[in-house]
C-alpha cells in the first residue's frame, strides 16, 4: 500500500512539474529577479486567487532555461515513480 500511494504521489509531483514548465514556456522573455515566479502570466491576477497562478520556485534566473529544466525532471520524477518505487 506504501509503494502504491508513493508511486501516486510521484506521478502527481511529476505531472504538476510538467504542467508549471509548460506554462513557463509563454514567458521566455521574462528574466526573474527572484527566486519565486509565477508560472501563469498574465492573465492570472493573484491578488486574488493566489494558487491559481501556479506559483512556483527557480534557481534558474532566465526563463528560457527554466521550461526546459523543469519539464525535463519532471519526466525523470513520473519515470521513477512509475518505474523504480519498490
Amino acid at each position: 500500500m506504501t509503494r502504491i500511494a508513493a508511486a501516486v504521489l510521484g506521478l502527481y509531483a511529476g505531472l504538476l512539474g510538467a504542467a508549471h514548465g509548460y506554462f513557463a514556456t509563454h514567458q521566455v522573455d521574462i528574466v526573474s529577479t527572484d527566486i519565486d515566479i509565477i508560472a501563469i502570466g498574465a492573465p492570472c491576477r493573484p491578488e486574488e486567487i493566489w494558487y491559481a497562478c501556479l506559483p512556483a520556485m527557480t534557481v534558474v534566473p532566465k526563463l528560457r532555461l527554466s521550461p526546459g529544466l523543469a519539464i525535463a525532471v519532471s519526466l525523470m520524477a513520473v519515470l521513477w515513480a512509475v518505474s523504480f518505487i519498490q
